[in-house]
């Protein structure tokens, strides 16, 4: 499942950029299996050298990572990875490359395997399923990491193989959508705390929900609204199709409202096209994330969901889309743990994952 990659600089340039801890750890053979001799002739081994150290790690999880195909409607066969995080078959997957499509489960035999969905969440972009296939080991995930820039992290595939290999070019941090959600209202400045609705937009996200001209928002999702300013900057934090809770004073009553997000009306960008850099494909869904790591492994569209590897063969996190830059996206550990709790909560499922430990001019639109 490996394939040749260009070495995106020069192992000289390679050297400086990684920070000394990470340079240390191979120096001090915490890879089992490295080449023999120095972290210096291993990184001379470019990115293949480093997938072969990651190997030893990633063989452990031959029964933890299973393919996943989906069957849009135009009927080309759209592959991706779930990651098992429970007992009977329970996993995660990448909830935009199966949404509303017909999935199933691909062993290495070619075999096939029912797949359900339980339960989904549009802000962290998982989903999780439930897999009808035997002798399935859930992951065990690391919590504790201390994110640095320059740290190894790697990918690990269906077939206990390492995919990718790279370094860590940002901590977490945020990466907020390019399109965000809208509830289609034009809001009004008001003496009183929250945000008053002074139009609602025919055929929006907000007249399906029934708000009404005069409510006042003074909650998303248990996030109190102090203005207008701070709803929309909420909102811009949010992602088209995106399920938001609202609670509403109209008149004397207090409600709370569900709402699904609408889009933009325009949208700039373009689906999955390459990078000029190395003509690799994106994810549709690549931003939107409330927290996520950035690094230089080259994982594909159809990889993610693949487990990421530490320098100790920790799983410290889940690769969840293939961004823009030469590089992916991953969700730390504790961020994976937090939004899979309330899926199991939303699927009815216990608990049981593995862990390590106004004026014109102040009327304004949302």
């Amino acid at each position: 499942m490996r394939r040749n990659s260009l070495l995106v600089v020069a192992v000289s340039a390679l050297v400086v950029a990684i920070d000394g801890r990470a340079f240390d750890e191979l120096s001090n053979g915490l890879v089992p299996g490295a080449p023999e001799g120095s972290a210096r002739s291993l990184l001379a081994g470019g990115r293949a050298g480093l997938e072969d150290a990651f190997d030893v790690y990633c063989r452990d999880l031959d029964d933890s990572v299973v393919v996943i195909e989906s069957d849009p409607e135009d009927g080309a066969v759209h592959r991706s990875l779930a990651v098992v995080v429970g007992e009977g078959g329970l996993a995660l997957a990448k909830y935009s490359e199966i949404d509303d499509h017909r999935i199933q489960a691909v062993d290495d035999m070619r075999r096939v395997h029912p797949v359900r969905v339980l339960a989904t969440d549009v802000a962290s972009d998982l989903a999780l399923v439930e897999i009808d296939m035997e002798d399935l080991r859930p992951v065990v995930f690391a919590t504790d990491t201390e994110w640095r820039v320059g740290q190894w992290i790697a990918a690990a595939g269906s077939q206990g193989d390492c995919i990718a290999a790279g370094c860590v070019s940002l901590p977490p941090r945020e990466f907020l959508p390019e399109d965000h959600g809208r509830l289609g209202v034009y809001l009004t400045q008001t003496r009183e705390r929250g945000a008053r609705i002074d139009r609602v937009i025919g055929r929006t996200a907000a007249s399906t929900a029934g708000l009404e001209p005069g409510d006042l928002i003074v909650a998303l999702d248990g996030v109190e609204i102090d203005d207008f300013q701070f709803l929309q900057s909420c909102l811009r934090r949010t992602l088209p199709g995106q399920q938001v809770e609202l609670r509403v004073v109209r008149g004397t009553d207090e409600i709370v409202v569900g709402v699904r997000l609408d889009g933009s009306a325009m949208r700039f960008r373009m689906p999955s096209r390459p990078h000029a850099a190395d003509q690799v494909p994106v994810n549709e869904r690549r931003d939107g994330f409330e927290l996520a790591v950035q690094h230089d492994c080259l994982v594909r569209p159809d990889e993610c969901l693949s487990p990421a590897i530490d320098s100790q063969g920790r799983v410290v996190g889940l690769h969840v889309a293939r961004s823009e830059r030469p590089g992916a996206l991953l969700l730390p550990a504790d961020v994976v743990l937090e939004h899979l709790s309330g899926l199991m909560e939303r699927a009815g499922r216990a608990q049981g994952v593995p862990e390590e430990e106004v004026p014109a001019s102040d009327v304004r639109d949302a």
